[in-house]
C-alpha cells in the first residue's frame, strides 16, 4: 500500500488519466467531483492524494484552494473517500496526513476541511469553527488546524 501525491503539472499525463478513471468508478459524489476537477485545469498548490494497492486506486483525497462551500479560508482537504474493502487499516487518516504535510511544504500555515461527520477530524486535531452551507444547500461544519 502506498500513498501518492499528485500534482497535475508534473504528473504523467498517462498516470493522471488512469488515475482519474479509477476515481470515476467510485460510487460517492465526492469522488466525482474530483474526477471532474481533474479532468479540467488545477490550481499551481492543487493536490490529489491517492492511496494504491498493487495499481489500484483504493483512497483518494485532494489539496484544493477552494471546497464545497464559498469561503476566503484556503487550502481545504477535501474529498476524503476510501474504498469499503479497504476501511478500518487508517487510510482516510494516512490521506488527510499526506494532505497536511504537503499543505505546510507548499508555505500554508493552515488546513481547512468542510465536512458533514461528526469527531473524525476532531480525533485529528481539527477544531470546530461553525457551521457552513455548501453548494447543494447542505448543512455541513468548517474545520481548522494549524500545521
Amino acid at each position: 500500500m502506498e500513498i501518492n501525491i499528485l500534482n497535475q503539472h508534473t504528473t504523467e499525463k498517462e498516470k493522471w488519466a488512469d488515475i482519474r478513471q479509477q476515481i470515476t468508478t467510485f460510487k460517492w459524489g465526492g469522488a466525482q467531483l474530483t474526477a471532474k476537477k481533474m479532468a479540467g485545469t488545477m490550481g499551481i498548490n492543487e493536490r490529489v492524494i491517492v492511496a494504491i494497492d498493487h495499481k489500484k486506486v483504493v483512497g483518494i483525497g485532494s489539496l484544493v484552494r477552494q471546497d464545497i462551500a464559498d469561503l476566503p479560508q484556503t487550502p481545504f482537504i477535501s474529498a476524503i473517500y476510501v474504498d469499503p474493502d479497504y476501511r478500518e487499516k487508517h487510510l482516510g487518516t494516512q490521506i488527510v496526513k499526506a494532505a497536511q504535510s504537503t499543505a505546510k511544504q507548499l508555505g500554508f500555515k493552515d488546513v481547512y476541511v468542510i465536512s458533514g461527520l461528526d469527531n473524525y477530524y476532531e480525533k485529528m486535531g481539527f477544531n470546530y469553527q461553525g457551521d457552513v452551507t455548501d453548494f447543494m444547500g447542505r448543512k455541513m461544519k468548517l474545520y481548522h488546524k494549524n500545521i
